[in-house]
């Protein structure tokens, strides 16, 4: 929502400069995270939700202060 209001009121057009800023915007919410873990597939309907709830589950129960 705030990247569609930015490019418009910017008069963004170009798909490069809509997509350099979807990258800052992910880029600064994502900077407060000091690791991240990425589940990611090329498919659809390969359990990917489920690898990450369970990897938050575990990482959440050894106490990595997961939040």
């Amino acid at each position: 929502m705030i990247m569609e209001e930015m490019s418009k009121s910017c008069g963004l057009n170009n798909q490069n400069d809509q997509h350099q800023l979807q990258d800052a915007e992910i880029s600064e919410k994502l900077k407060h995270i000091r690791h991240k873990i990425l589940v990611m597939s090329g498919k659809g309907g390969v359990g990917k939700s489920s690898v990450a709830a369970y990897l938050s589950i575990i990482l959440a129960k050894r106490g990595t202060g997961l939040d």
